[in-house]
């Protein structure tokens, strides 16, 4: 029902996002073993109640933000990184769409992302990956530029990314 171009608010079923997300695969599926968007978004979960308690307290819906970071790749996907810059390079139109959705989903759930939070989520999403990179792909992401702030502790959050059933994810997400 959700139309692509300008999706109502009301429209966003957070059960739609859950399914969807526990089911598209991150890295296009091309890892060591099935790690979904919805994995590593509770994976980011996890790293904000780890290194930002006081901040979660200050702002309420930090978390909800931190767990809806990727849901506009419920109906647009999870594109490798080349790909949406092909696209964003030709007509910018991929990432007009994900940051309209972003903002829908904002509305439909009633909260703002302010620029500090928007600041930790994105830290928290390149320390996920980093760690994802190193436990998934065969390049272990030394191949990968990380921004110099990224300082990811791997052995840690390699015990997190474990295999789980679909269902389990589905649940855990809301």
């Amino acid at each position: 029902k959700l139309l692509l171009t300008d999706p109502d608010p009301a429209d966003i079923d957070p059960r739609d996002i859950a399914h969807h997300l526990s089911i598209i695969p991150r890295y296009c599926g091309a890892s060591k073993h099935r790690w979904s968007v919805a994995q590593h978004s509770l994976l980011c979960l996890s790293e904000l109640y780890r290194h930002y308690p006081g901040f979660v307290t200050e702002d309420l819906h930090l978390d909800l933000a931190l767990l809806l970071h990727d849901a506009h790749e419920y109906i647009y996907h999870d594109l490798t990184t080349s790909l949406k810059q092909l696209l964003n390079t030709q007509s910018n139109l991929y990432k007009q769409l994900c940051d309209q959705f972003d903002i829908k989903c904002q509305e439909r759930f009633g909260f703002e992302v302010t620029p500090q939070a928007a600041e930790i989520i994105k830290t928290i999403d390149l320390t996920c990956l980093r760690a994802e990179a190193a436990v998934l792909m065969s390049s272990k992401g030394h191949d990968w530029v990380w921004p110099d702030y990224i300082k990811t502790d791997v052995e840690y959050l390699s015990k997190l990314i474990v295999k789980e059933k679909d269902e389990v994810i589905e649940e855990k997400f809301f």
